[in-house]
């Protein structure tokens, strides 16, 4: 159980970096009042929370329409053209 939230935290940090997001928060809020503050970071938090959601439910699905399946991407074998035969 353990194992698993160390796992969990460190994709967290790796893939949506938190403290890079709070920087750049800061400075995109800079000379704004409390209230605009407050809007921006609950606005933000939605469109992160649809964005992780929808990779979530229709990742593998995406994924695959684009001709990039999980399968050759595990095996480092992913390419960007829908063409390739391999």
């Amino acid at each position: 159980m353990f194992e698993t939230y160390i796992l969990a935290l460190t994709t967290f940090f790796a893939t949506i970096g938190p403290i890079d997001i709070a920087i750049v928060y800061a400075g995109l809020t800079s000379g704004s009042s409390a209230k605009a503050k407050k809007k921006m970071a609950i606005k933000g938090v939605f469109i992160a929370t649809g964005l992780l959601l929808l990779f979530a439910l229709l990742g593998a699905k995406i994924t695959n329409l684009t001709g990039n399946y999980i399968t050759r991407i595990k095996n480092g074998r992913w390419n960007t053209t829908i063409t390739d035969s391999h």
